[in-house]
């Protein structure tokens, strides 16, 4: 079964975007663990990770491989982080989507990385419920690239869905239109 995570990308998202990965150090700098680095080190292939990015949702990306350790990108944008690192290849489909109108919902399913505002907890990548991976979902309008994405090279029984025969155009865009092609079983 594949998870789902919300990866709160700041100053490296340029990077991790254009090389289409998400990098995170093993440790804190003062070599402690943190939650959403910890987060990091349980990535497994298939699983389903939602991009933020000033208070939008930027991309959603399929994990292409099991997280692996990796040195720090030589970027400015990872100077502030130990060397040591956490590492997923991504297959990353694009999206905007403001989160702004949506902090009511999300102030009253908090967890994971909403907090009691509404508003992301200070944390990498954190998991999500399936409530809130849902409701995610329903706020992206290219539901075909979704599709793609979630179901490319996996259309297989035993992961988390199964292709269903009807590939017609989607004729609405809802979560109820990706469950008319894909069975998630999560």
């Amino acid at each position: 079964m594949s998870n789902y995570y919300l990866a709160s990308q700041n100053k490296s998202h340029k990077y991790e975007f254009s090389h289409r990965i998400l990098w995170s150090p093993q440790l804190t700098i003062d070599g402690k663990h943190n939650a959403g680095y910890d987060s990091m080190s349980r990535v497994k292939d298939g699983d389903i990770i939602f991009h933020v990015y000033g208070q939008h949702l930027r991309a959603i990306s399929r994990a292409i491989g099991d997280v692996y350790e990796q040195s720090k990108p030589n970027d400015n944008s990872f100077q502030d982080w130990a060397d040591l690192g956490w590492q997923v290849d991504c297959k990353m489909t694009i999206v905007n989507v403001s989160l702004k109108e949506h902090r009511s919902w999300f102030k009253s399913h908090e967890g994971g990385p909403f907090n009691k505002n509404g508003t992301l907890n200070q944390s990498y990548l954190l998991a999500l419920t399936k409530e809130q991976t849902n409701y995610l979902l329903s706020l992206v309008n290219n539901k075909d690239s979704l599709i793609d994405l979630i179901t490319a090279d996996k259309a297989v029984n035993g992961n988390n869905f199964v292709l269903t025969k009807s590939r017609a155009p989607l004729k609405h865009y809802d979560y109820h239109s990706i469950c008319s092609y894909v069975k998630f079983w999560y």
